[in-house]
């Protein structure tokens, strides 16, 4: 359930940034997105919190873009270390040098400690009705979502008033949050 106006926007930006994204990056256009909008909810479901977007129809989350061929790009395994992930490292590397690679696969959640990154598999779905496991991809893979994720993203900055993804918080770490909601100065994070 969205509001008209946002249906507009949600259309352009298929037509306009994801769609030529997809088809450049994958050779394969967006055939489903999967995602959730409406939601009677605070901003972060605080209870003293004002009332989401998403309360209005107004907003969008979109954690996962499947393509015609079958493959199934998400946000939480296909973005990418974001610049909280490089901070961690850094510091790791400059406290004790010898250890990096392995943190080089970690992330922070909100309270700072380091989690494990499973990378996920861009190749064609099964037509199993089971959930595989996500399998490891090749850095290619993972490249190659990082960029068409990053374009589907900043395309959505022309757009919308509000883009948020990975790099804006833990809590937008899964998925593309997009809204029209009115703002002095858009936000793209």
């Amino acid at each position: 359930v969205l509001d008209c106006a946002m249906v507009v926007g949600l259309d352009r930006w298929l037509k306009d940034s994801v769609q030529p994204a997809a088809r450049e990056v994958f050779s394969s256009p967006v055939s489903k997105i999967i995602g959730s909008s409406y939601a009677c909810r605070n901003v972060y479901n605080l209870p003293d919190g004002h009332l989401s977007q998403h309360a209005f129809a107004n907003a969008i989350d979109l954690p996962m873009f499947v393509l015609a061929d079958g493959r199934k790009v998400d946000v939480t395994h296909g973005w990418g270390s974001t610049q909280r992930d490089l901070v961690v490292v850094a510091k790791a590397k400059k406290a004790a040098p010898g250890i990096t690679s392995s943190l080089a696969q970690q992330k922070t959640n909100a309270k700072g400690a380091a989690t494990e990154v499973v990378k996920v598999s861009t190749s064609p779905a099964s037509n199993s009705a089971t959930v595989a496991s996500p399998s490891p991809a090749s850095a290619d893979d993972s490249e190659v979502a990082a960029k068409f994720l990053r374009l589907a993203h900043d395309g959505g900055c022309k757009i919308f008033s509000t883009v948020l993804g990975p790099e804006a918080n833990d809590a937008h770490r899964t998925h593309l949050h997009l809204d029209l909601q009115e703002r002095k100065t858009s936000v793209c994070e």
